[in-house]
């Protein structure tokens, strides 16, 4: 299993994430194509042409224009919707899990936009050395900006509902019957 460090999660909370991915396996994929997929295409695809008619002279300005930040804060943008959602008040866990991630998805927002703005102010003006951190911070804010929008996105209202339904209905059959005579 793979520990989500930057969140501070015990292992319940671990665990119950690891439990929502697993059951909700096509509705993640369908998350990825359109959540992830499309808006990274265009980026990806705009790199690559440019780099065909330009070759690597200019890879700096090429790559580090802004996209991918602005592409991040969109991710993290459309999953606050889902940690903002109503949800039932006995579910503690998602309360728990939901006030882990929502200063950690702030926090990338406002490294998003200050590396947005970086990227377009200056790209102009950075040498090689200044241009090959830029893109990899860019890239390590885009892997974290990935991974806290898509712990948002399974614990929208839809998912952690049925996941907790599923297992309210477990501990009960374990337990009903148990004292009867």
């Amino acid at each position: 299993m793979k520990k989500r460090w930057f969140l501070f999660l015990n292992d319940e909370q671990e665990n119950y994430l690891v439990t929502l991915r697993k059951e909700n396996k096509v509705s993640f994929i369908t998350w990825i194509l359109f959540s992830i997929a499309l808006p990274l295409a265009p980026y990806v695809i705009s790199v690559f042409i440019n780099f065909l008619l330009t070759g690597f002279c200019d890879w700096g300005r090429i790559v580090n224009n802004g996209s991918l930040p602005i592409i991040s804060y969109g991710f993290i943008t459309a999953g606050i919707v889902y940690i903002l959602e109503k949800i039932r008040n006995d579910n503690v866990i998602i309360f728990q899990l939901r006030e882990r991630i929502m200063p950690v998805a702030v926090l990338l927002l406002f490294l998003n936009s200050s590396i947005f703005i970086l990227e377009t102010s200056v790209k102009d003006t950075l040498n090689t050395l200044q241009h090959v951190i830029v893109l990899i911070v860019s890239i390590f804010i885009f892997y974290f900006s990935l991974r806290v929008s898509q712990n948002m996105f399974f614990l929208q209202r839809k998912i952690s509902d049925k996941q907790f339904d599923t297992i309210y209905r477990e501990e009960t059959s374990r337990k009903h019957g148990l004292n009867w005579e």
